[in-house]
This record gives C-alpha cells, sequence and structure tokens, in this order.
C-alpha cells in the first residue's frame, strides 16, 4: 500500500505537471492527500501469503570512506 501510494503520486504528479517544476512540486501535495489512505493497506497485506508479489524495493551498494 506505501509503495502503491508512492509510485502512484510521483506518476500522476509527473503526468499532471507537464514538465512545471513548481506545479509537480504543488501536484505532489495534492496526490500525497489523495493517496495516502492507501498507506492503510498495508495492514491487510502483511498476513496475505501472496503479498511478496506486490514487494518493492531500492538497493544502495555504498562504501564506507575512512
Amino acid at each position: 500500500g506505501s509503495a502503491l501510494a508512492l509510485n502512484l503520486r510521483i506518476f500522476l504528479s509527473t503526468l499532471f505537471s507537464f514538465g512545471n517544476r513548481r506545479l509537480f512540486v504543488g501536484m505532489t501535495l495534492v496526490f500525497g492527500w489523495l493517496t495516502f489512505p492507501l498507506k492503510f493497506f498495508d495492514i491487510f497485506m502483511e498476513s496475505n501469503n501472496l503479498s511478496y508479489h506486490s514487494a518493492s524495493g531500492i538497493y544502495v551498494l555504498a562504501r564506507k570512506k575512512n
């Protein structure tokens, strides 16, 4: 639910901002409020055996500097 809300917010904001950065920022606020309730579906998904199909992740490869 949280990953869906994030991706949908960014997708819709990009689509309806028409390349305008200020409009994009405003749209992310609007669509952030509209997609916020989708996060509550996480409660139902954590006990569902098939929820791994919708998993989303971010990977980072980093090196610590001394």
